[in-house]
């Protein structure tokens, strides 16, 4: 597994095309109000319903915009957001000054907040028997939603149809026109300027509600914004992918923010990006968007958000988030794609994350990461491994669940000092994994430890160890219990890049390595 995972500022056309360049460079592999039934004082107010931006942001007279309270907001200020609909792009002219003076924007208790980067599609005419189309439509849309289901993208409209990883297309496409397209489904002709729909069942369009991405954020990088909160809040919906641009609907940098109990879903790539340090990102579901659900970057502007060795820490916690259902546009899992990707990251502590079927590995720290916590975390039934640290040192995965992936429950690829402590690994193809050698990026695997886990009813291996007198020293597994319904464990003592299963008896396997003298191993 090697992927890219590179931002690209916004507001700057010089910084855009250096992002840009270090993507293609870089070869690494629902939400309620904030709970405040006593009626919080917000600084200013907003309805989509029956605000005006002309109005003073009052209780009585809101503004109708969250982009216009944000004109007004200063340090110290909340704005309190009731029930609608919001589709626009929140730029914030200032944040906060500090933790005790930050910028909040939040949904008032019970409303049903949701802010999207597509706009309602009108206008259809009938094509040709079951397809119908809108003409005069400039924009690009890289996802199309009937009654707020995506429909399948024909044709390869996005800058990553075009791009190849490993031999095979980033993101493979779907046909390549008119004739192509299959029952809900659209295909956007740019010479024409013209977007085409097929429903799922063949009626007209005009009987639904449709809606085509075209903010390619809802809020964009900006490494000059800090101590903003988010709370309660529901973020849907953009259009970044008919360019190389992997970020989210909702994009982090700066210092302290705090984003909590929100809904992310459905982005054209990512659901959230963080750059930046001293960030919380707590409570919140990241479901369904078109690549990852969260992306994290260690890296900054000045480094072109490439990784590198000094970055310093960033001091972010994520804590009780779940991401579920990511990649469902198909992007090659081997690049990227899945629940969270981390690169270049220092100093990251992932508490009580869900990773639940993921189109792509769970949880991914790739590119040169250290000083990883992942803790009391499950990675369950995922396309890929559940969770992998990838060239990658000093880093910790303990007391977490591996469950049912397709591939490796808990993988170590060519990484230093990385510990596996007392996890359940049950039910993948291969159990816990510590190889992903020879690797030019990262040549060693050295001082890894593997102990205390349940290691239960893995389909082909329970272990796998690479060694080498060299390159790969000073790595254990050891006080591991070993659980199979039927036959014996399977370990994989190797030096090759491949592996089977050499040892099925662990005695045997202790006395000629030296490991898990102290491990166990016994019947369902």
């Amino acid at each position: 597994m090697r992927a890219a995972h590179v931002f690209r500022f916004s507001r700057s056309v010089d910084a855009l095309a250096l992002l840009a360049a270090a993507f293609l460079l870089l070869g690494c592999g629902g939400g309620g109000g904030s709970p405040d039934s006593s009626g919080p004082a917000y600084s200013y107010y907003v309805s989509a319903s029956t605000g005006a931006d002309n109005n003073a942001g009052t209780a009585e007279f809101p503004f109708k915009t969250i982009s216009r309270a944000l004109t007004h907001a200063m340090p110290g200020d909340r704005i309190g957001i009731r029930s609608g609909t919001y589709r626009e792009t929140l730029l914030f002219p200032r944040g906060g000054t500090d933790p005790s003076r930050t910028i909040s924007l939040e949904a008032v208790p019970e409303a049903d907040v949701r802010i999207k980067g597509s706009d309602v599609v009108t206008g259809w005419e009938p094509h040709s028997g079951a397809i119908w189309k809108r003409t005069g439509w400039g924009v690009n849309s890289q996802q199309l939603f009937i009654d707020g289901l995506p429909l399948q993208q024909i044709g390869a409209n996005s800058a990553y149809h075009n791009l190849v990883f490993g031999g095979k297309p980033i993101l493979p496409a779907v046909g390549s026109g008119i004739p192509d397209m299959i029952p809900g489904s659209f295909w956007y002709d740019a010479a024409g300027s013209c977007l085409y729909i097929r429903t799922e069942d063949g009626t007209s369009p005009v009987a639904h509600t449709v809606e085509a991405s075209v903010r390619n954020f809802v809020i964009p990088h900006d490494d000059r914004v800090s101590y903003i909160e988010l709370h309660g809040m529901r973020f849907a919906h953009s259009n970044l992918t008919s360019d190389a641009v992997s970020l989210g609907i909702v994009n982090v940098a700066g210092r302290s923010w705090i984003v909590s109990s929100n809904t992310f879903e459905y982005g054209d790539f990512g659901g959230i990006s963080v750059t930046g340090e001293g960030h919380r990102i707590e409570s919140n579901v990241f479901r369904f968007n078109g690549n990852t659900g969260i992306l994290l970057n260690g890296s900054d502007a000045s480094h072109g958000y490439q990784p590198y060795p000094d970055s310093p820490p960033q001091d972010i916690l994520l804590r009780g988030n779940e991401t579920t259902g990511n990649n469902y546009r198909n992007f090659s899992p081997e690049w990227q794609g899945g629940g969270l990707k981390g690169i270049g990251c220092n100093s990251v502590r992932l508490v009580g994350h869900k990773a639940l079927d993921e189109g792509g590995p769970g949880i991914w720290f790739d590119c040169g990461s250290r000083n990883i916590v992942v803790d009391e975390c499950e990675a369950s039934r995922n396309r890929g491994a559940g969770i992998a640290i990838e060239i990658s040192d000093n880093s910790v995965i303990s007391d977490c669940i591996a469950d049912g992936n397709s591939y490796y429950g808990i993988f170590v690829s060519a990484s230093d000092n990385v510990g596996v402590l007392r996890n359940r690994v049950s039910g993948n193809k291969a159990g816990i994994v510590l190889h992903g050698m020879p690797r030019a990026e990262h040549p060693t695997l050295k001082n890894n430890h593997v102990g205390y886990n349940l290691i239960s009813g893995n389909e082909l291996l329970d272990l796998v160890i690479y060694h080498d007198p060299v390159l790969a020293t000073g790595n254990t597994s050891d006080y591991n219990r070993y659980v199979r319904e039927t036959g014996e464990v399977a370990i994989a003592w190797t030096a090759t890049d491949s592996y089977f299963a050499n040892y099925t008896d662990l005695s045997m396997f202790t006395r000629d390595t030296g490991q898990e003298s102290h491990a166990t191993f016994s019947r369902e």
